[in-house]
């Protein structure tokens, strides 16, 4: 695959390094990996900023998060997020993720991604110790593994798809989400844990009423945030598949191919792959597994082990 003319080949992929990351400790005591990003440019010639990336030492966060202003959602968004938080506020049955905390401790999870590698997975997700592994599936990962080989689906966004799990048999599969998330949710699964973060970036102190169940890290990808969930679940060790952080054989999902609109909309950029060839992948996918990246980074510091097995993309370990 050649690049597109005008588009950049930025670099080779990610790699476990900690040499790319500046320590910092926030006012609050927190410990923080830094990673500040060059301005680059995106096909059409326009300079992109990139983004300080920040990870947060996991075990650390009661000492206070950041004070970040909400994002500059459109009013439209805003509104959606609005009326799905009091959807969720009217629900009954809810429980708190806070209830799932250190109820793992020695066991292994697996957080498997929608990159279309997680296809490569299968088998051995379906043959895995059930007693010993549980497996966290972030949005559209579920519907590549089914209900069957899933213990709980995590989602934050207001934008997630019920045709991810419609049509399976619920009944056994955790739900982790937080208040911003589709309405629908609330009858697809009985067994929802909640957890606050998901309504700040569009609703000022819109989480406190949230509070009381527990909440998780937020970053670029919801993977950041069920990262967060096995820690604190007390995983000894966690295992990322499916997390290509590009478009393998240019597959937005598994299911959807990625149209050259798209693309040119998300930011896209070449990148080498963890077998040495040219791939896609946008500003999003690639700040987040450098949140992933250093995440890990400070929880393995914690005695957690981190091991990414996803089979394409960009992410090397």
């Amino acid at each position: 695959m050649q690049p597109m003319e005008g588009t950049p080949v930025v670099a080779r992929p990610i790699v476990w390094s900690r040499k790319i990351y500046t320590r910092k400790r926030l006012e609050t005591g927190l410990e923080s990996l830094v990673v500040l990003k060059e301005p680059t440019k995106n096909a059409a010639g326009k300079q992109i900023g990139w983004f300080e990336v920040i990870a947060r030492r996991l075990g650390q966060l009661d000492l206070g998060m950041l004070n970040n202003d909400p994002m500059k959602f459109p009013p439209t968004v805003r509104e959606v997020i609005a009326t799905n938080s009091k959807a969720h506020e009217a629900a009954q049955d809810k429980r708190g993720v806070k209830e799932l905390f250190d109820t793992a401790k020695g066991q292994t999870c697996i957080i498997a991604g929608s990159g279309r590698s997680l296809l490569k997975d299968l088998g051995a997700i379906r043959s895995r110790d059930r007693g010993r592994t549980q497996v966290i599936a972030v949005n559209a990962a579920f519907k590549i593994l089914g209900a069957e080989n899933v213990d709980m689906v995590l989602a934050i966004d207001w934008s997630a798809k019920k045709d991810w799990w419609e049509g399976e048999n619920l009944d056994n599969v955790k739900c982790i989400l937080g208040a911003a998330c589709p309405p629908e949710m609330i009858e697809l699964f009985k067994n929802r844990y909640y957890f606050a973060g998901t309504l700040s970036s569009a609703m000022q102190d819109g989480d406190k009423a949230w509070e009381k169940y527990g909440s998780l890290e937020q970053g670029f990808v919801a993977s950041y945030c069920a990262l967060h969930l096995a820690y604190k679940m007390g995983f000894k060790r966690v295992v990322f598949v499916g997390h290509d952080a590009a478009y393998t054989d240019m597959w937005y999902h598994h299911n959807e191919k990625i149209s050259m609109e798209r693309s040119e909309y998300l930011k896209s950029s070449f990148h080498e792959d963890i077998h040495g060839k040219m791939t896609v992948t946008d500003m999003r996918m690639y700040q987040g597994m450098q949140m992933l990246n250093a995440a890990s980074i400070l929880i393995e510091e914690d005695g957690v082990e981190v091991v990414n097995c996803s089979q394409e993309g960009i992410w090397a370990s």
